[in-house]
């Protein structure tokens, strides 16, 4: 285990070294509360923790809080966790750190859930979790943190579950959730917008790492379902004129009554909301693909509702093509919408022109030529030389070839389950 402590910069798209941390340890969990990040438990070994943690003793495990002041780039001791562990779930619920299960000392996974309160240096025991698991993972919305998957196992035993038990910190009680599709721990749990996202892990053990995301709808968060077409002629819902002032409705649910939002950053005008409507007049823009965003003051993030694409009348605009994807032989009968076509456009799919193109003002019908296995791009081109590239937007889809089959028995909670494996392309 190593102390390291380096920090990445978004604006520069560089790290930096910074203050180490007091205890070196691997497992440990890190949450960050009121500006500063804590760091809580873990493994002291000084080899890999896999080569023997279920033989750890206790004192081979790590009960140490540290905090970290990005401010001042040190770092401050805290009271110690009351059980050494590594490999728990931890959230934040209201300012305190809930650390969830957990690996103990021999291997012996916890249901223990201990709370820090970072105002007063304290710990309290809660409710214990109804599974004793380790390498789970838990997110908080609401008050409420779901604790996802784990290990119910020792290290390397195939005890991995896709449970998910639901903690209520205002009443102290855990309760059954719904599972995941498929068991797996160590994956990474993340929440955006009300939706948990489960991503990766390991689905039997440490020699099946899985690329599987999953994503589960709390109930909580807005929903965009559609953004309704306003502009007369205009097939698709995204795209109006550079002017603005043109009817804009977003259908969904649970938009918050004071909801705001904006197109390039521009405020839509005369707004109105309801739980599943926001209406509006659109702003004026610049010609192009912009952002349409949902804002609230009681969202902790705005919520990105999806594109929007401002044309003039003597300009090009793309807005999408119908169907995305065909075989190579082409003949199939497509459709590009958007604006400003004159009649003469051409359309080329790839490096290959068109055949039987009709052009109207908002939408183009031609015949899809043939091409080659992959994604290309789709060109349009008016008689007076202006052009637009809709990139990579249609996939030539080859047929597959098989090179090999392999199956691989493998052992299962209860049983034993065959892997397939397919190889070609």
């Amino acid at each position: 285990p190593v102390a390291t402590l380096k920090v990445y910069s978004v604006a520069s798209d560089s790290w930096t070294l910074k203050a180490n941390m007091p205890t070196p340890r691997s497992e440990l969990a890190a949450v960050a509360v009121n500006g500063k990040i804590f760091t809580i438990g873990g493994v002291a070994r000084l080899n890999s923790w896999y080569q023997g943690l279920e033989n750890a003793t206790a004192n081979e495990l790590v009960s140490a809080v540290e905090v970290y002041d990005p401010g001042t780039d040190t770092w401050a001791k805290k009271a110690d966790m009351p059980t050494a562990r590594s490999s728990m779930g931890t959230a934040v619920v209201e300012g305190k750190i809930y650390t969830i299960g957990g690996l103990a000392a021999n291997g012996k996974a916890l249901n223990v859930v201990e709370v820090y309160d970072p105002w007063t240096d304290t710990w309290t025991k809660k409710a214990d979790m109804p599974t004793a698991r380790w390498a789970l993972g838990a997110v908080e919305d609401n008050g409420t943190i779901y604790a996802i998957g784990g290990n119910v196992f020792p290290p390397w035993e195939n005890g991995t579950v896709a449970l998910v038990e639901i903690y209520d910190s205002k009443a102290d009680r855990w309760t059954r959730g719904v599972g995941m599709n498929f068991p797996r721990q160590g994956a990474s749990i993340g929440l955006v917008n009300g939706e948990i996202c489960a991503i990766g892990g390991f689905i039997t053990g440490p020699n099946t790492p899985s690329p599987i995301v999953e994503y589960y709808d709390t109930g909580s968060g807005i929903r965009v379902k559609a953004i309704s077409p306003w502009h007369v002629g205009f097939p698709n819902p995204q795209v109006g004129k550079i002017d603005g002032g043109e009817p804009i409705t977003i259908s969904g649910s649970r938009f918050p009554a004071d909801a705001i939002v904006t197109i390039d950053e521009k405020l839509l005008t005369q707004m109105k909301v309801t739980d599943t409507l926001i209406t509006g007049l659109t702003p004026p823009g610049r010609a192009g693909e912009r952002s349409v965003k949902i804002a609230s003051p009681s969202l902790s993030s705005y919520v990105f509702a999806g594109k929007f694409i401002y044309f003039s009348p003597t300009d090009i605009a793309l807005a999408g093509i119908s169907p995305t994807q065909g075989r190579l032989k082409g003949g199939e009968i497509g459709n590009v919408t958007g604006g400003g076509f004159l009649p003469g456009v051409t359309v080329s799919i790839g490096t290959v022109e068109a055949t039987n193109v009709v052009a109207k003002p908002t939408i183009i019908t031609f015949t899809i030529p043939p091409g080659t296995a992959g994604q290309v791009d789709v060109a349009v081109k008016n008689p007076d030389g202006e052009s637009k590239i809709l990139s990579t937007a249609y996939t030539y889809l080859a047929p597959p070839t098989i090179e090999g089959i392999d199956q691989t028995f493998i052992p299962l909670q209860g049983g034993v389950g065959l892997e397939i494996t397919i190889e070609g392309t």
